[in-house]
């Protein structure tokens, strides 16, 4: 996953993967969604094409966010706190680019669907299914979201005799 994303963008992906398997399986066992994954999901529901991007941006990650802390386990949620500015980074790239709101939208309920009627199994493989398919698609779209190059810095000044 990470080595199509370029640049050193996305090395992260794997750690926010393997944290949210983990939030997933637990959650399956419980077969509980948290009621804040739930208003996210709503929230989702609710954006249109025509909705400000920040508003897919919030939702989206509110959704993985109460995924997260709905575990109730201070590591995972430390982890995936600490990697909040990145997955806001990613998430804005995607929303511009993504095909369709509401399949995003769809991939949520699916997401829900496998914690309240799949096995942790099942569960761990629709939330890395999902995150794949983000990765990918910025992967695919990388060249339209790199940021501007960085001015070359002149070469310092050879020193004297």
């Amino acid at each position: 996953m990470v080595e199509r994303v370029g640049h050193g963008r996305g090395a992260w992906l794997p750690l926010r993967a393997a944290v949210e398997a983990q939030a997933f399986r637990v959650l399956a066992q419980r077969r509980h969604v948290p009621p804040a994954a739930t208003e996210a999901i709503t929230a989702l529901n609710r954006i249109s094409s025509r909705s400000p991007q920040r508003d897919f941006v919030e939702a989206d990650l509110a959704f993985h966010s109460a995924i997260v802390h709905g575990t109730r386990n201070a590591r995972l949620i430390r982890v995936h706190d600490g990697l909040r500015a990145e997955i806001l980074l990613l998430l804005a790239q995607l929303a511009i680019r993504y095909p369709s709101v509401r399949q995003l939208a769809r991939e949520h309920n699916e997401l829900v669907t496998a914690i309240t009627h799949g096995t942790p199994t099942e569960a761990e493989a629709t939330i890395r299914a999902h995150l794949e398919r983000a990765a990918e698609w910025l992967a695919a779209h990388a060249s339209a979201v790199e940021p501007h190059p960085r001015p070359r810095r002149a070469a310092p000044p050879e020193a004297g005799p």
